[in-house]
This record gives structure tokens, sequence and C-alpha cells, in this order.
């Protein structure tokens, strides 16, 4: 069992937000989530310890056990989970969900033998590390929103890198960032989800680029809210010139 303040749980409830659209569950085990979104190219872990201590918290349906909790904001807000029920409780009103059998969640835990084998990353295979500040990432956001799109293109040319954007009739471009020095020399580009970069977070997104395969990347993006630390992995394609 947990209380946190006003400021802590509103902290859990931006966290929670992050996987509203993009995955049917969230499975917190022991403070940590570590789960697939529903399309399967993106891997979150999230180390929310700090806020939840080693509580583990399956919660399916996120998108509408997410207005229930929001039902809580402002207030003090104890959570516990007995093994059978997890609730939410204020000085108010209780509310409590009976876990759900983790066989039939669609975005499972993936422990950590697992998930080292699906995101191995190696230092050798580092084809670009840079920041993104928030003024470009929140412009990013607003722009592909207009765009409609879910892609952004990773362009390399020669010693020079761009994140740009584009409608998928062509009609309309943006340039969000040019002039990035990569670690080595490519003529090639790469389609990325948008979700790490339009995501609600604080300060700045960093952002490596690692070569999987011949044709496959491992993208690792880091940023936090608060003091959370969210790493979000993503493999994408590559078309070389």
């Amino acid at each position: 069992m947990i209380t946190l303040d006003s400021a802590r749980f509103a902290d859990l409830i931006r966290i929670l937000s992050l996987f509203r659209d993009l995955c049917n569950d969230v499975d917190i085990r022991e403070g940590v989530i570590r789960q697939k979104t529903n399309d399967n190219i993106s891997v979150f872990e999230i180390d929310c310890s700090s806020i939840l201590s080693d509580l583990s918290l399956p919660i399916s349906d996120i998108k509408q056990k997410l207005e229930v909790f929001k039902c809580f904001q402002g207030q003090e807000v104890t959570i516990e989970n007995d093994g059978q029920m997890f609730l939410f409780r204020d000085q108010y009103s209780m509310v409590s969900f009976k876990n759900p059998d983790p066989d039939f969640m669609d975005n499972k835990y993936i422990n950590q033998n697992d998930f080292n084998s699906q995101v191995n990353v190696n230092d050798e295979d580092l084809l670009l590390s840079t920041s993104v500040d928030k003024v470009i990432s929140d412009r990013i956001k607003v722009i592909c929103q207009v765009f409609n799109t879910n892609t952004i293109q990773i362009l390399y040319e020669g010693d020079n890198v761009s994140i740009m954007g584009t409608t998928t009739s062509k009609d309309q471009s943006a340039k969000f960032i040019s002039g990035i020095t990569p670690e080595r020399n490519e003529d090639m580009y790469s389609n990325l989800s948008v979700v790490p970069f339009v995501m609600d977070h604080d300060g700045e997104i960093i952002f490596k680029m690692y070569e999987n395969t011949n044709d496959r990347i491992m993208n690792v993006f880091q940023t936090t809210i608060s003091d959370v630390n969210i790493t979000i992995f993503c493999r994408s394609n590559i078309s070389r010139a």
C-alpha cells in the first residue's frame, strides 16, 4: 500500500496517460513498466518506483480506467493491491478493480531476459546520437497532427542528418531539424514512428540510432516526466541510396 500526495498522483496520471492510445493495458510489476505497444513497433521501459515503490498494478482497459483515476486528481490518494483486487481511495471515495488474468492482457510485462534479447544494442553500432529540445518536439507534435501522419523521416546525406515530416500526398512537408552530425557518414533514410517525439514529457529527448541489421535500425529515446525516466525502443527499416 502506498499513499501519494496530489503532486505525485498527478505524475502517475501523466505516465499512465502515455499509454491511453497506444496500449489496451498497462502492466506494472514492482514499480516498473516494460511492455510493447499494440502495434508491436515500440517498447516502453519506465521505472515508476520513485512513485509506486515496489507496487504491482496490472491495469486492463487503460483508456476506460484512466478516466476513473483522473477523478481522484487534486487529492491525496492511497493505492493498494492485495493480489486479488487493487483500489484507489481518497478522503471521500474508494474504487476497486479485480486484477486481470495476466494471460488475457494484450500488453504484458516483459521480463529482463526477454527484454535484453529484444532490444540489445551495442556502442559500436551507433549511427546517431543527438538531443531534441522540447520546443522542437512540441513543433513535431503539432505539425504531424496537421499533416495527419504517424511517421517522420530521418534523412542521412553523408555527414548531415535531418529530421523531416511530410503528408501522404507529399504536398506539404517540414524540416524540423537539419545539420545533425552522425557518428558515421551514410546515404539513407528511415521512417520512424512519431510517438516518441509527440508523447507528453519534460525537457529534451535524447535520441540514438543503432544499426540492428543491414536493413533495420534500433532507435532509443530517453526523456523524463518529473523525476521518472522514460525510455522507448523502436525499430525501423532503412533504405540506402
